[in-house]
C-alpha cells in the first residue's frame, strides 16, 4: 500500500515501463527484419548485403559530386580537395573507380589496398556546358575490414550485432514484455491512489469528459504522424525520430490506461462523458414531459386542443385565403365565448379558496356546468369543508383529551398521597405504640407501593410510545408464551370469579418478538381482565394463523358499563370505570398498545355493549 500511495514508486515504474516497452519495440522490429531477411536460415547474409546496398545508395551522392567536380571545369582547386578528403580512407570504407562510357577513360581512381567484400556500380548521366551530357559508370567496392568509422562501420557493426544475439532477442522481447504487463498492472493498481486522501483522488485530467481525451489523443497521434511524413520526405533519420515517437507513444498509452482505471474506479467511467451527459438531460426533460402530463390533467389536453386548433388554421389557410378569412371570422366568437366561459368557472374556484381562506366552511362551490377537470377540482374544495371540520373536532378532541390527563393523572397521585399524609398525622398523634399503628403502618405500605406502581407505569409508558425502550426480536412460540402468562394469572382470576377458557393454534405459529416486551404485554391484559372483568363469567384467551398472520385475542364482560369509544381507552389515564373507585393507573393498555407497535404488531380495541375485546397480530415466520 506503502508503493501504490508513493509519487516516487509511480514515476520509477513509468521510467521502466518506458524502457521495456522501447526494448520490446526495437527487439520485435529487429526479429521481423531478420526473419523478412532470412536470417534465421542463412545466418545473416542476405541481410548484410541489403544493408549494404542500403548505405551506397544513401552515400553514393558524394562520388556522383566528386566525378562532377572532375569533370567541371571550373570545380578544380578547394572543391577537388573536399572531396578528395571525404573519399579518404580515414573516412569512408569505399574504394571508387569512376570511367567514361563511350570512351572508356577512367577519370577518377580511388582504390584502396585489402580485400573487398561488396560490389557496386552505377551509371550517372553527368550535365556539362553547352547543353552536353557524359554517362559515367561509377564503381565502388567495400572493404571486409571496416577501419573508417563511416555509415557502413555503424550500420553493418548493428546488423552483426542483431545477427549473432537473433535467438536472445526473441527471449529479450518476451522477458520485456512480461515485466511490462507487470509494470502495467502495478499502475493501473496504483492509479487513484494519493497518501494523505481516502477514496479514489481525481485529477483534472480525469475529469475532463472521456470524448475531450480521446479527440486530444487522436490528434497527438495523427500529428506524430504527419511530422514523421515531413521529416522523411526532407530526408531526415528516422530512426531517431521513430525512437523519440514511441516513448512519447508509450507515456501518452500510460496516462491513457491510468486516466480510464482511475474512472472505473471511482464509477465516472460512463457518467463523466459527453454523450452520457446529453442523454441525461434528454431522459430528464422525457420525465418532466410526462410528470407533467401526469400530475397536470389539463396540461395534455390543452395541448392537444391547441394543436388541433393550428392545424385547423393550417388547413383553412393552405387551401385558399378567403377559405381562411372566413374560417376566422366564424370561429373568433366560438373561442371567445370558450375563454370567457373558462374565466367564469376559474372565478367561482377563486371566490371559493378566498371564503375558505377566511374560515367561512359552510361555503360550498357550484359545480353545475363545469367540464370535468372544473367540477373535480370544485369538488375538492367543497371536501375540503368536511375535512376542515374534522381537523377542528380532532383537535377539540386532543384539548379536552389532554384536559382529561391532567385531571386523571391529579387524581391518581392525589389519592395516595392524601391517604399518606392523614395516616402519617395519626400515627404523629398516637405514636407507634398506639393499638391501631399496625394497621396504619399497613395502609401506609400500601399507598406508597401504589404510588410507586403509578411512577413506574408512567415511566414505561412514556418510554415505550417515544421508542426508547430496548426491543430485540426474536423467534417467539406464541402457544407456549400465552401458556405460560395464563399459568401466571390463572389462580388471581378465578380468586376473583372469573373462568378463564384458552384456545391455542393447532399450527403452534412462531414470530418475531420480544418476549420479555411480549410477556408485559400479556401481563397487563391479564391484569386488566382481573380488575375490570364481570364475576362469575368466562374470559376467553384465543390464538389462530389467519392469513400469514398470528392472532391473539382478549375476550371478556366488563364489569361496569363502557361508555366511552374504544381509541379512548388504550390512552394514557384512561378507565372504563369513569368513577376512578378502582385501583389502578390507567396506563395498561397504553403501554401494552405502545410495547405491541414497538415489536411490529397490531394492538386493537373492539368494544359491542359489554363486550371488551383486543386483538393482537403478528406476521409469522
Amino acid at each position: 500500500m506503502k508503493l501504490l500511495h508513493s509519487k516516487g514508486a509511480k514515476a520509477s515504474v513509468v521510467f521502466l515501463l518506458i524502457l521495456m516497452l522501447i526494448t520490446v519495440f526495437l527487439s520485435a522490429a529487429a526479429v521481423l527484419v531478420m526473419e523478412e531477411n532470412s536470417v534465421y536460415l542463412d545466418g545473416g547474409i542476405i541481410l548484410r548485403q541489403n544493408v549494404a546496398e542500403s548505405v551506397y545508395h544513401m552515400k553514393s551522392n558524394v562520388f556522383y559530386n566528386y566525378v562532377y567536380a572532375v569533370l567541371e571545369e571550373n570545380g578544380k582547386g578547394i572543391l577537388l580537395e573536399s572531396y578528395e578528403i571525404q573519399t579518404s580512407r580515414k573516412n569512408t570504407n569505399l574504394s571508387v573507380r569512376a570511367v567514361l562510357e563511350e570512351t572508356g577513360e577512367e577519370i577518377l581512381q580511388n582504390y584502396k589496398s585489402g580485400a573487398y567484400s561488396y560490389e557496386f556500380s552505377s551509371i550517372y548521366r553527368v550535365p556539362l556546358e553547352d547543353n552536353r551530357y557524359q554517362n559515367v559508370v561509377i564503381t565502388s567496392y567495400l572493404q571486409e575490414e571496416l577501419s573508417a568509422k563511416d555509415a557502413f562501420y555503424y550500420a553493418l557493426g548493428l546488423t552483426d550485432f542483431c545477427i549473432n544475439t537473433r535467438y536472445a532477442l526473441i527471449w529479450i522481447g518476451i522477458g520485456a514484455f512480461l515485466v511490462s504487463i507487470l509494470l502495467i498492472v502495478f499502475l493501473l493498481c496504483a492509479a487513484g491512489h494519493r497518501r494523505g486522501t481516502e477514496g479514489v483522488f481525481l485529477r483534472m485530467f480525469d475529469r475532463l469528459p472521456l470524448e475531450i481525451v480521446a479527440a486530444a489523443y487522436y490528434f497527438l497521434f495523427m500529428f506524430t504522424l504527419a511530422i514523421s511524413d515531413m521529416y522523411f520526405y526532407n530526408g531526415v533519420d528516422l530512426f531517431i525520430y521513430a525512437a523519440i515517437a514511441c516513448i512519447v507513444w508509450v507515456v501518452l498509452l500510460v496516462q491513457l490506461l491510468t486516466t480510464l482505471a482511475v474512472r472505473i474506479k471511482a464509477k465516472t467511467f460512463l457518467k463523466n462523458t459527453i454523450i452520457y451527459r446529453i442523454l441525461k438531460l434528454l431522459w430528464r426533460g422525457v420525465r418532466i414531459i410526462f410528470s407533467a402530463c401526469r400530475e397536470w390533467p389539463l396540461f395534455w389536453k390543452t395541448a392537444v386542443a391547441f394543436l388541433l386548433w393550428c392545424f385547423l388554421e393550417f388547413i383553412f389557410l393552405a387551401s385558399a385565403r378567403e377559405t381562411f378569412a372566413v374560417f376566422w371570422c366564424f370561429t373568433r366568437p366560438i373561442l371567445g365565448g370558450l375563454l370567457i366561459w373558462a374565466v367564469r368557472m376559474m372565478r367561482r374556484l377563486q371566490k371559493a379558496g378566498e371564503e375558505l381562506a377566511a374560515g367561512n366552511t359552510n361555503y360550498q362551490v357550484d359545480t353545475r356546468y363545469m367540464p370535468p377537470d372544473f367540477r373535480r377540482h370544485g369538488e375538492a374544495l367543497n371536501n375540503l369543508r368536511a375535512g376542515l371540520n374534522r381537523a377542528v373536532e380532532e383537535r377539540m378532541k386532543s384539548e379536552r383529551m389532554k384536559a382529561e390527563l391532567i385531571t386523571n393523572v391529579s387524581h391518581d397521585i392525589k389519592t395516595p398521597l392524601t391517604s399518606i399524609v392523614n395516616y402519617v398525622d395519626l400515627l404523629k398523634a398516637g405514636g407507634l405504640d398506639s393499638p391501631d399503628a399496625p394497621e396504619y403502618l399497613e395502609i401506609l405500605e400500601h399507598q406508597s407501593m401504589r404510588l410507586k406502581k403509578l411512577t413506574e407505569d408512567l415511566i414505561e409508558a412514556s418510554k415505550a410510545s417515544s421508542g426508547c425502550m430496548p426491543c430485540n426480536p426474536q423467534a417467539t412460540d406464541v402457544n407456549v408464551l400465552l401458556s405460560q402468562a395464563l399459568g401466571e394469572h390463572e389462580e388471581a382470576l378465578r380468586a376473583a370469579g372469573i373462568e378463564p377458557v384458552i384456545r391455542l393454534s393447532e399450527e403452534n405459529p412462531v414470530i418475531m418478538a420480544d418476549g420479555r416486551l411480549l410477556w408485559r404485554v400479556f401481563d397487563n391484559l391479564f391484569t386488566n381482565i382481573r380488575k375490570y372483568a364481570l364475576p362469575s363469567a368466562r374470559a376467553y384467551f384465543t390464538c389462530e394463523v389467519d392469513k400469514g398472520e398470528a392472532v391473539i385475542v382478549f375476550r371478556n364482560i366488563s364489569r361496569v358499563q363502557l361508555e366511552i369509544e374504544a381509541d379512548e381507552l388504550s390512552e394514557r389515564f384512561v378507565r372504563g370505570d369513569a368513577s376512578r373507585h378502582t385501583e389502578g393507573s390507567g396506563l395498561g393498555l397504553s403501554i401494552a398498545r405502545s410495547l405491541t407497535e414497538l415489536q411490529g404488531g397490531t394492538f386493537d380495541i373492539t368494544i359491542d355493549g359489554d363486550l371488551f375485546k383486543v386483538t393482537i397480530c403478528f406476521a409469522v415466520l
